[in-house]
């Protein structure tokens, strides 16, 4: 050890020996010019209006806590604190700076207004935006058909394809894209049973399976009356003013023809074939049509 008539010991090695050299307050501070003034850090460490900060190997770090976890992001920058678990956020998760992002549904982006990852149910479209994702490409999105996107979804026909991957969810031959309406973000629920149609295997609540009524072409469901309403959603399908649940009789799956000409009477408006229609004969009553001679078999 140096002494009285030994070297001066220098510490730092900077040729101003340790009792020349102004103590620093700042630990991290290997010269200062005043007690709290740093002139020169120690390794590992970035001078800061004359304080020393840990260098953050993060270049869009502000300040970090340790060398690989930021906690304080430069302007334009946000700390990545979603671990949503797709592969890019992943990586840099643990206290690490991403872009801000414009976009409110864009998870990474590779400039302010271009996505390059979106959040879960998004997809980045053709103008660097996040759009619905919509695996099934029936209108309705993804986190419509499954709000717990990919967990947890809906198999409403039980055929192993969960609902945001079946273009026919509930399986009655009437494709979701005719079934949603005009909106898949709300599709319609025509008997407000709180099941849209698209989920609903009797859209008009009659009684009538929807397989039924749809007829033979699910892309075109039949229109009996031609009122603009497909007979699955319309509760009286052939205009006669007696209501389906009345005319399909007591078997959805199998409804009444009562004068066997390959149309049921809820599509028949001459339901016995005598000539005069139902409508004129049913009476004023849509539920219990008028039963003259009361056979129990309406007119």
């Amino acid at each position: 050890m140096a002494g009285k008539t030994g070297t001066p010991l220098d510490t730092n090695g900077d040729g101003v020996p340790d009792y020349r050299q102004l103590h620093c307050n700042d630990a991290n501070c290997d010269v200062c010019s005043a007690a709290d003034t740093c002139t020169t850090c120690k390794s590992g460490h970035l001078l800061n209006n004359g304080a020393c900060t840990l260098l953050c190997n993060d270049a869009n770090c502000d300040t970090c806590s340790a060398a690989d976890t930021c906690t304080t992001c430069n302007a334009g920058y946000i700390l990545d604190t979603s671990n949503d678990g797709t592969t890019t956020s992943a990586t840099i998760n643990n206290g690490a700076c991403k872009l801000i992002c414009n976009d409110a549904n864009c998870d990474i982006c590779s400039a302010a207004n271009t996505c390059t990852t979106c959040k879960t149910g998004y997809e980045v479209d053709a103008n660097g935006a996040c759009a619905f994702m919509d695996s099934d490409s029936d209108g309705i999105p993804d986190l419509v058909e499954c709000p717990t996107l990919p967990n947890n979804c809906v198999d409403t026909d039980n055929d192993n394809t969960p609902d945001y991957r079946d273009d026919d969810s509930d399986g009655d031959g009437i494709p979701d894209i005719v079934e949603k309406g005009n909106d898949g973000n709300n599709p319609t629920d025509t008997d407000n049973d709180n099941m849209p149609d698209y989920r609903d295997d009797d859209s008009d609540g009659d009684g009538i399976p929807d397989i039924v009524e749809k007829g033979n072409d699910g892309n075109n469901p039949v229109d009996t009356d031609n009122d603009e309403t497909p007979d699955y959603r319309d509760d009286d399908s052939d205009g006669d003013g007696i209501s389906d649940i009345v005319e399909k009789g007591n078997d959805g799956n199998n409804p009444i023809d009562t004068d066997n000409d390959n149309t049921p009477d809820y599509r028949d408006d001459d339901s016995d074939g005598d000539g005069i229609s139902d409508s004129i004969e049913k009476g004023s009553g849509d539920d219990i049509p008028v039963d003259t001679d009361n056979d129990d078999t309406p007119d």
